[in-house]
């Protein structure tokens, strides 16, 4: 029986195997590459003419760009999305189980992307050369796609020949295969009789096995039930002694701990008795050395107030002696200062802005280190300051605008006349876009006292983010005591709607300031 099965499906796997399809040869149309190859010689001729063209300027050169650059942008348009790799693929595909084997080599190439005939001389003759390879390659392309098509014709052909044999052979299995299974089925119906009785017998001496299986084991649990009733009897019965002497002892303890309380009742009375008496004495005790402790010091008061007052009297005189001494220090220079300002001004194309003129208001800082040496009998003295200036200023009135903007000079001082370096760091629209400058420094001073300060200052910002020589700001500072107010200018070049625009501001700032 299992002979005849096994025959049968081999038989079966014969046939199945006979079935083979024979899969149309692929081949793809050639036009689009070939066009393409046309393309990229005209392409290579239009750049090596315009090379040629341009080898000296003039309008025969213009002329041969201008045609280059017409037959360039209808080309790449064609050219978009078009790839030569699809017929390569198609060669390195394998086809029935075969490889087709290359006559040449075509290693992976980037596609030409020259786009511009607007270039110099060597570059259109590097364009006309890349795509003269590119054409090459392509025609070689589409003489080896030719030569692939008739081999896939010839697989395709050999392939229908074995298919008529393999139908033939399929034909005689399949006969041999059915007398097979005829046999197989008549044997197949004797064996499931006797199976099936062999399955009634033993079906009867399982059920009789489970039968007496199930008696036994409700039998068992039947003595199990009864073991369970004794066994929960005698602990209840245990239970119960152990609470009855749990109470008895209970109450013998609850006895004890009141006796304990009461006598410890009595003893806390007696402590607590006591302790009033010690504390009563304790703060008489107290009470009379803080009285005469109370008496001494009105005593000692008494007596500083009385030696106070004449030491107050005399410090007064001092005073009204030292107040009356004038100290002409008009030769000393202010040490420094930190100023606190209003600020408000005009602008014109400022940093971004529009090329209108808008109004701006804000808030400045000020602060100012002076290292001077000791004045000369005539004229202000010589040394170095430092000076730290920030202010924050939104527009009113135009665009909406605002500028973040810090400065920093040093500058050394011959008498009146100070020269120097300057810094400056702006940030524009909340901090989207910031510039740095730097340059020189010029100062002049009026007068520069501790309580009067007039000064004038120019500084001039080419260097930095961008070169500017048109960048200048100008300060103008009356200070006395503690009023400051300044006066500034500037100017800069500034690009608004892709055109650069000579901008300036004017403005001035009051505030209190804090000198030394």
């Amino acid at each position: 029986m299992t002979r005849l099965l096994l025959l049968g499906s081999l038989l079966l796997a014969s046939v199945a195997a006979a079935a083979e399809v024979c899969e149309a040869p692929r081949s793809r149309d050639t036009a689009p590459l070939a066009t393409a190859a046309a393309q990229d010689k005209v392409l290579a001729n239009a750049f090596e003419k315009a090379a040629t063209a341009c080898a000296e300027r003039g309008p025969a050169c213009d002329q041969a760009r201008l045609e280059c650059g017409g037959l360039v942008t209808s080309i790449v348009q064609k050219q978009v999305g078009f790839d030569d790799g699809l017929w390569l693929r198609d060669m390195l595909l394998p086809y029935q189980g075969k490889s087709y084997v290359l006559s040449r080599s075509f290693g992976p190439v980037p596609m030409a992307s020259d786009a511009s005939c607007n270039v110099d001389v060597a570059t259109l003759n590097a364009a006309a050369l890349r795509r003269t390879k590119q054409a090459t390659r392509r025609d070689n392309l589409l003489s080896e796609y030719q030569l692939y098509v008739r081999w896939s014709q010839d697989q395709f052909a050999q392939c229908k020949a074995r298919v008529a044999a393999d139908d033939k052979r399929s034909a005689e299995a399949k006969a041999e295969s059915e007398r097979v299974a005829a046999a197989a089925a008549a044997a197949s119906a004797t064996a499931a009789a006797a199976a099936a009785a062999k399955r009634a017998q033993e079906d009867e001496a399982r059920r009789r096995a489970e039968e007496a299986a199930r008696a036994q084991d409700e039998a068992r649990k039947r003595q199990e039930e009864q073991a369970r009733v004794q066994r929960e009897a005698q602990e209840e019965a245990k239970r119960r002694q152990e609470e009855k002497a749990r109470a008895q002892q209970d109450a013998a303890e609850r006895q004890r701990e009141e006796q304990e309380r009461a006598k410890a009742e009595a003893a806390a009375a007696a402590a607590v008795a006591a302790e009033a008496r010690v504390v009563a004495q304790r703060e008489a005790e107290k009470e009379a050395a803080r009285k005469q402790k109370d008496e001494l010091y009105a005593q000692a008061q008494a007596e500083e107030e009385a030696a106070a007052n004449a030491a107050e009297q005399k410090s007064d005189a001092l005073k009204k002696k030292a107040a009356g001494i004038e100290v002409k220090d008009d030769d000393e220079r202010a040490r420094g200062n930190v100023s606190v300002m209003a600020v408000g001004g005009m602008l014109n194309a400022w940093a971004g802005t529009s090329a209108t003129t808008t109004f701006a208001m804000g808030a400045g800082l000020a602060a100012h280190l002076g290292f001077w040496g000791t004045a000369p009998a005539s004229g202000m003295a010589s040394g170095f300051e430092l000076r730290l200036s920030g202010r924050f200023v939104q527009t009113m009135s135009g665009p909406s605008a605002n500028a973040l903007e810090g400065m920093i000079t040093g500058r050394y001082f011959f008498g009146r006349f100070g020269v120097g370096a300057a810094g400056a760091l702006r940030f524009y629209d909340t901090f989207q876009s910031q510039s740095f400058d730097a340059g020189a420094s010029l100062g002049f001073a009026f007068m520069d006292t501790p309580r009067t300060r007039v000064l004038l200052a120019l500084n001039w910002l080419p260097l930095g983010t961008s070169m500017d020589y048109t960048r200048f700001a100008g300060d103008f500072e009356v200070s006395y005591r503690y009023f400051t107010a300044h006066a500034h200018a500037g100017i800069l070049t500034t690009t608004i709607n892709m055109q650069n625009t000579l901008g300036w501001e004017v403005g001035v700032a009051l505030g209190a300031r804090l000198g030394w």
